[in-house]
């Protein structure tokens, strides 16, 4: 069963995703990037946080817009489709301390 998702805009290479948390208080723009690491260009980093508007990902502010269960669908659904497109396994998965939310994810291309 499809959860419910914000509508999600990627860039062509399906690095960047990007979408709008919605509340009745304020719209709050987010992204998530797939972000190579130097040391191996097989592994990714999971970056999210509110887009701030000069392009940069704010990772620390807990925006609190009542909508978490719907942000973590949508991020789920952006993982879904960079592997779908991307990747062809999983290698791993790293939790992050962020307010109960997963910040990193390490993925691996064979």
């Amino acid at each position: 069963m499809e959860k419910p998702i914000y509508n999600i805009e990627s860039s062509s290479d399906r690095l960047l995703y990007e979408f709008e948390s919605n509340s009745d208080y304020k719209i709050i723009k987010k992204a998530v990037v797939y972000l190579p690491i130097k040391q191996d260009p097989n592994l990714y980093e999971l970056i999210f946080g509110d887009l701030q508007d000069d392009g940069t990902i704010d990772v620390q502010t807990v925006s609190n817009n009542q909508d978490i269960v719907l942000i973590l669908n949508t991020v789920i659904k952006t993982l879904y489709h960079f592997l779908n497109f991307t990747l062809q396994k999983l290698l791993f998965l790293r939790v992050v301390p962020r307010q109960e939310i997963v910040s990193t994810v390490l993925l691996y291309r064979n």
